[in-house]
């Protein structure tokens, strides 16, 4: 806008333009002639014309790399160079200058899909990274945990949490929290959205309803098992059971409703966001003067895009023209998930004191390449890493929980889990090699009614 509150912004950002942006690209070798923005209208027009500068020196280098590639010899280039040092910083640090921005704060860049980025780019994101600068700007780079390098251009020298960076993992913040934060943020997320873009005014809970007869029958279930056993034996099994009492080919319990939705999106607002989506453009469909999403339409979008995060390991699995190490490290980790799925539905329908369990743990050192698989896990967002206190009180456990989006594959209960469930390394290998084997183990192991420290204590003192 050209009035923003109340201060002419247009004047700044021609003077910008002029005295700061084609002085510092100039220094960097840009010879050719520069647009003229003295008779732009808008701020909008004067950083146009920035960005076309850029553009051209950008399909100029881009072309050198293509020559540089095909030809048969090296070409030398003589084009501009704007590197962070003498060009990015001091335009930010004029950016941050405007009167119409906050005085002394730094300007924040966003990277996003960072482990995407190849090594030599992501040495020089480091690189800038390394300068500390957060006085003018701080950058905020996401990734999938699985960032190519810490290393900087300067070979000798990397970028060290907590002096250079500071480490946030999202999941931990919203799945740890016991506050439920992430619940009331993604209950503000939705009726916001509904509000202000389709003009619906509705709780999150009436917009994504519950199944009504199962809630009941589930809490009629709740209230004989509390007369009986008490309240905490009720609120761990009451849903268990209710789901346990379904018979038939067709499995009928129901995923939808709010509350198992957020749950089901496993502290991923993606997944959350995506889901969300696909059942409002189908209710649209259906009638596109919707109010809330049928419970009918919630169920069958919640399979299928379950379905759908398996189904895109078969995809990555057939592509022939990936690694055969990546394709195998791939059907590893679908072949886990194949295991734990099952694993966890055999624990919901024993007597064990904890069947609600999504998660496993293990202590000590693992196999490199099943280490590997586990990390290709939490990459792709099927596992949340964390650690936690051993129970034999040696270290710290490596603790994975599995992504609940896939409760529906494996008939599971997506609400807060309670069970850890202990693995030796060599039991894991087993589930990633031998899931008939693996199955048998665990059943056995339920049978005896081993439990999480038995199995522990063994293998310390194995």
């Amino acid at each position: 806008e050209e009035d923003f509150s109340g201060v002419n912004v247009l004047p700044e950002t021609t003077k910008f333009y002029t005295e700061v942006f084609v002085k510092l690209i100039k220094n960097g070798g840009y010879s050719k002639d520069f647009p003229d923005v003295s008779k732009s209208k808008t701020p909008a027009e004067v950083f146009n014309q920035i960005i076309v500068v850029l553009e051209e020196i950008l399909n100029e280098f881009s072309l050198y790399i293509q020559r540089l590639t095909l030809g048969p010899d090296n070409f030398p280039y003589s084009g501009p160079l704007c590197l962070y040092r003498n060009f990015l910083s001091p335009i930010i640090k004029s950016i941050t200058n405007f009167s119409f921005l906050p005085k002394d704060k730094p300007l924040y860049l966003l990277v996003d899909d960072a482990d995407l980025l190849n090594v030599p780019q992501t040495k020089i994101l480091n690189s800038w990274v390394s300068f500390r600068s957060t006085s003018t700007v701080c950058f905020k780079i996401t990734t999938q945990l699985n960032y190519k390098t810490f290393q900087t251009t300067n070979s000798s020298t990397k970028i060290d949490s907590p002096h250079d960076y500071h480490e946030i993992n999202l999941s931990d913040i919203y799945t740890s929290n016991a506050s439920d934060r992430y619940k009331d943020n993604v209950k503000d997320m939705v009726e916001r959205r509904l509000k202000y873009i389709s003009n619906i005014e509705t709780t999150a809970e009436n917009f994504f309803p519950s199944n009504l007869k199962q809630e009941k029958d589930v809490n009629e279930l709740f209230k004989k098992l509390e007369a009986a056993k008490g309240y905490d034996y009720a609120y761990r099994q009451a849903r268990l059971d209710y789901m346990l009492s379904l018979k038939g080919n067709e499995y009928s319990y129901s995923y939808g409703g709010f509350s198992q939705l957020v749950h089901l999106s496993s502290g991923i607002i993606r997944n959350f966001i995506d889901l969300s989506f696909k059942m409002f453009d189908k209710a649209a469909r259906e009638n596109p003067n919707v109010k809330s999403i049928p419970i009918g339409i919630q169920d069958a979008e919640i399979r299928e895009y379950s379905d759908w995060i398996l189904l895109q390991l078969d995809k990555t699995i057939e592509d022939k023209d990936l690694n055969p190490i990546q394709v195998s490290k791939y059907r590893s980790l679908k072949n886990l998930i194949s295991s734990l799925g099952k694993t966890f539905r055999l624990y919901l329908e024993s007597e064990s004191t904890e069947r609600r369990k999504f998660s496993f743990y293990y202590d000590g050192e693992i196999d490199p390449e099943i280490k590997e698989v586990l990390k290709l896990g939490v990459s792709e967002g099927l596992f949340h890493y964390s650690t936690h206190g051993s129970k034999t009180g040696l270290g710290r456990s490596h603790k994975y929980v599995m992504n609940r989006i896939l409760s529906p594959i494996y008939k599971l209960d997506p609400f807060s889990f309670s069970g850890y469930l202990y693995l030796t390394p060599q039991k894991i290998e087993l589930a990633i090699k031998d899931e008939k084997k693996f199955l048998a183990y665990v059943a056995d192991r339920i049978k005896n009614k081993d439990n999480e420290e038995d199995e522990a204590q063994l293998a310390i003192d194995f």
